[in-house]
């Protein structure tokens, strides 16, 4: 059965915090860099990698959750962070599927192929609003990208389009209840206090099938790197 009240209109189930976030980026300089054997680039900066925190925007960025993090809504997870500027950040969990399929979910709105896609949980703000994730230039209307040929969808038309045309089109997709949000330099706090590990996103990695193994697997790639000690965590924890 769907959480999402049939009777709403679509726009309605849409967020309504992504129209509030301003698309004005803090830009300052990277101290250091590192790549791994892999390519993939971490950022950080600091005297030491010890409580070093990311100074440049952080759009388009992974937080990999701490061993150490006993917070429920984010312990084990990987969160995709989609909007980072000067009025807060937001982002997408991305390994979290509930139980809940996107047809079901959007059964009072329009029919969708068979498909048994989970809606995923996004965060424990606004949850029972739908965030959409895709990879569709053509149906980005000129939206700024989260990271090259990444999109959040932004309006209903956008998302009934995506999603009822995507078994024809191939263009992959990704639908969230909920999302992740923090206040000005909330964010840059739990950073600070070693809560999260930072790495670039990458597409594939974002529609990959695999969303339970998805924090193992990068919690232990930056874990095999000495620059990105797990801020004192308790391995026990793990």
């Amino acid at each position: 059965m769907s959480r999402f009240p049939a009777g709403d209109a679509l726009q309605d189930l849409l967020p309504k915090r992504l129209a509030s976030l301003v698309t004005r980026y803090r830009r300052s300089g990277v101290a250091s860099t590192i790549r791994p054997d892999d390519g993939r680039m971490f950022v950080f900066t600091g005297d030491s990698a010890d409580g070093a925190v990311m100074s440049t925007n952080l759009r388009g960025q992974y937080l990999i959750s701490a061993r150490h993090m006993k917070d429920p809504n984010f312990s084990r997870t990987v969160v995709l962070i989609v909007e980072h500027n000067d009025s807060g950040s937001m982002g997408l969990v991305l390994n979290r599927p509930t139980a809940v399929e996107v047809r079901s979910a959007l059964a009072g709105h329009f029919e969708l192929p068979e498909a048994e896609a989970p809606v995923l949980f996004g965060g424990p703000v606004e949850p029972q609003a739908l965030f959409l994730l895709h990879d569709s230039v053509e149906q980005s209307g000129g939206e700024l990208p989260v990271l090259p040929g990444l999109f959040v969808g932004a309006n209903a038309e956008v998302f009934e389009k995506i999603v009822v045309t995507a078994a024809a089109t191939g263009v992959r997709y990704k639908v969230f209840s909920g999302c992740a949000g923090w206040g000005v330099d909330q964010l840059e706090g739990e950073l600070a206090r070693g809560d999260w590990h930072i790495a670039p996103a990458d597409v594939d990695t974002v529609f990959s099938g695999d969303p339970y193994g998805l924090w193992e697997r990068l919690i232990d790639e930056v874990s095999r790197h000495p620059l990105f000690p797990d801020a004192g965590g308790d391995h026990r924890l793990n």
